[in-house]
């Protein structure tokens, strides 16, 4: 479709369907009134068209950035301790990780040794009173249990490096 300039005596009329609508401006207007304060005198501007240069207008100023010093010194402020805080978040929660990460390491530790010590011991009455057959089955059922153990802690480490 083609543009066509309306004559400015035919500005301020109902453009037809199709056709562009264009206002002009003097050059003796205050530049410090907004579109939105110029276009108020527009007759014939359909509302439709105001409720959409209204809300374009709003949106441009809206992303426009301030020039005011203060405000921007202040803004500089809060971004600066906005970071500030997410590092000392993020060193809490890496440290907090760690000492986890060795507490869960001890309790583990531990059990696996009173563990082994439970087992040493009952081992130990078995041998002194001659049961050997006690001790193939409990040294079969140890394998069975700490081999279904190192199953595990393979199987979590393979899914967790995978995700």
């Amino acid at each position: 479709m083609e543009e066509k300039a309306l004559p400015p005596s035919e500005s301020n009329k109902e453009a037809p369907a199709g056709d562009t609508l264009q206002l002009e401006i003097s050059k003796g207007t205050d530049p410090t009134k907004s579109p939105l304060e110029l276009l108020e005198g527009v007759e014939g501007l359909p509302p439709e068209i105001k409720k959409v240069i209204a809300t374009n207008f709003h949106m441009m100023t809206a992303s426009r950035p301030t020039t005011d010093p203060e405000f921007l010194k202040q803004q500089d402020n809060n971004q600066f301790q906005f970071g500030m805080k997410g590092l000392d978040v993020s060193l809490t929660d890496k440290r907090e990780e760690r000492e986890y990460g060795l507490k869960k390491f001890k309790i583990i530790s531990c059990i696996l040794i009173l563990i082994l010590i439970f087992l040493g011991i009952l081992s130990g009455i078995a041998l002194f009173t001659n049961k050997t057959d006690f001790i193939i089955e409990l040294i079969k059922a140890a394998a069975c249990v700490f081999g279904g153990f190192g199953t595990g802690v393979f199987y979590s480490n393979q899914k967790s490096k995978n995700s």
